[in-house]
């Protein structure tokens, strides 16, 4: 079965992601990396696919094999739209205080 985070990341479709979604494709499946569709959707800026995961219960917690989350891609990339809504569902999904690259993301998001 195809990984709903290449979903994610290739085709950048909400409705291809619905259709999996609805379809019992596994939302939290991790590629081998461990990069999951909420890691990709939030590295990338697809609010509503990401929106859409999040609603759908794609996991918060979910770590990749160099134990980033999806908050932490969010932010590493600069996703402020997407960090806010990981971090407003859930604001114990990541510890992030401490790394100076990502806190002035991390300020204007919870704004």
């Amino acid at each position: 079965m195809l990984l709903l985070s290449a979903v994610a990341t290739k085709a950048h479709s909400l409705e291809c992601v619905r259709s999996l979604v609805q379809n019992a494709a596994d939302i939290n499946r991790q590629q081998y990396c461990g990069t999951s569709a909420l890691h990709q959707a939030a590295s990338e800026g697809l609010v509503d696919i990401m929106r859409h995961l999040v609603e759908h219960g794609a996991s918060l917690h979910v770590m990749e094999e160099y134990h980033i989350s999806p908050v932490f891609s969010a932010a590493q990339y600069g996703q402020t739209a997407c960090l806010k809504i990981l971090l407003d569902r859930d604001t114990s999904t990541c510890d992030i205080t401490g790394m100076n690259s990502v806190t002035s993301v991390t300020k204007e998001a919870s704004r």
